[in-house]
């Protein structure tokens, strides 16, 4: 970690290459971002030139999301999701790994409360078929997109920090098995 010359709290540097998972969400939230972004602009063009660009908003509406979808699943699994350090940089380390505990549970039920309320809609809305008005966009498999989406989340923040938990436990345990074996 770098501190900053102000006194200010350090910063976090993550200096590992992002994996293939993370490196196709990034180019599905680019594509994404790239398709809304693009879509905005012509529509911009054609209403100052006069040349309308139908369906425009729908497209914006479906990209988001993909880029969404993307950029939630990127964070989570490179660990990148914004986190406020003023109580937890001055706590001691068990009462530290209690709150990131506590944290990535509460983490895991709103996403999962999320999760199931977007199944629900998606449930309910699934025989009507609903689709956008101009270009007929299929709104359920965005749903699911989005429901898959939350479930994954949640699984990772309580299965990660599971996995965390028992490997500090694994060199905890390992460590203190060599000095006894050291002795």
């Amino acid at each position: 970690m770098k501190r900053a010359e102000d006194n200010s709290p350090p910063i976090e540097q993550n200096d590992a290459k992002p994996s293939k998972v993370e490196i196709i969400f990034l180019v599905f939230g680019s594509l994404g971002l790239a398709t809304s972004f693009l879509t905005d602009t012509f529509a911009v063009i054609g209403r100052h030139t006069g040349i309308a660009f139908i369906g425009s908003i729908e497209i914006v509406q479906a990209a988001i999301v993909f880029f969404a979808t993307s950029a939630m699943l990127a964070a989570t699994f490179s660990r990148q999701h914004a986190k406020v350090q003023l109580l937890t940089e001055r706590l001691t380390p068990v009462r530290a790994q209690i709150l990131a505990y506590i944290s990535a549970y509460i983490s895991a039920t709103y996403c999962l409360l999320l999760f199931i309320g977007s199944l629900w809609v998606a449930i309910e809305t699934w025989s009507e078929h609903e689709r956008s008005e101009l270009l007929h966009i299929p709104l359920s498999e965005l749903r699911l997109i989005l429901a898959a989406t939350l479930f994954i989340m949640a699984l990772y923040f309580l299965f990660r920090h599971v996995s965390d938990q028992k490997s500090k436990h694994d060199v905890v345990g390992t460590s203190s098995n060599q000095s006894v074996k050291n002795s």
